[in-house]
């Protein structure tokens, strides 16, 4: 390495370092240093580092889930003498099991299709599942009381027969619109509300059947379907 000392009209003094690659080797050579300078690498301006690789997303299939499975093992199921009616038509419903003549309860129960709710603002579903709402309607037409609660007096059903999962208290749908067991009576003639319950997302909602018992037993005495 070589240092040139000048002097410019006796107002300064400028350092100029003059440094050669082959001179430096030769000097460090020359005093006997037996190690080489060291290589100096420097780096690109774009650093490229490999990203880890991205895990798609489980689709529809994937989720494992293609019929329902309610964790309780009761509530109607159809059978033979099942009635059988359109979404939103109204059934006449007669309960022989409340006595005979004009004490014999007459209802009117509608069941609307089944439809996707996505507002969930407490309860999520399970992975892989959706929350399916049916909006039912009750009415007394004659007769003194009767008792219409959720589980025991309707069910959904997908294609295999399976019976989905009833969920209360979800937040998927306001809780004003949420059904309300209870008795109908001559004050008290009509029920409403909708009933939400927990399907796979790969089974189709337009295929789900929805089942109705008024009375004592397990075979429902209406079913309604798309």
């Amino acid at each position: 390495m070589t240092y040139l000392l000048t002097r410019r009209g006796g107002r300064g003094v400028r350092l100029a370092v003059v440094a050669s690659a082959i001179g430096s080797v030769g000097f460090f050579t020359g005093c006997g240093a037996g190690t080489d300078a060291p290589t100096v690498v420097t780096p690109s301006r774009d650093v490229v580092t490999s990203a880890p690789p991205v895990t798609a997303l489980p689709s529809t299939s994937d989720t494992g889930v293609g019929t329902c499975g309610a964790d309780l093992g009761f509530g109607p199921t159809p059978g033979e003498s099942t009635r059988s009616h359109r979404f939103g038509t109204t059934a006449q419903v007669d309960d022989a099991d409340t006595g005979a003549g004009s004490d014999v309860v007459k209802l009117s129960v509608t069941v609307r299709a089944p439809r996707v709710v996505s507002a969930v603002a407490e309860d999520a579903p399970k992975d892989g599942y959706q929350y399916v709402a049916v909006d039912l309607s009750v009415t007394l037409n004659s007769g003194d009381s009767t008792y219409i609660g959720s589980i025991d007096s309707f069910s959904v059903l997908d294609r295999q027969g399976n019976r989905c999962d009833y969920r209360e208290a979800t937040g998927a749908i306001p809780a004003a619109q949420e059904w309300k067991d209870g008795d109908l009576s001559p004050t008290k003639k009509t029920r409403k509300g909708s009933m939400v319950f927990q399907v796979p997302i790969a089974v189709d909602v337009s295929s789900l059947t929805v089942a109705f018992l008024r009375g004592l037993g397990d075979t429902a005495t209406d079913r309604w379907t798309d």
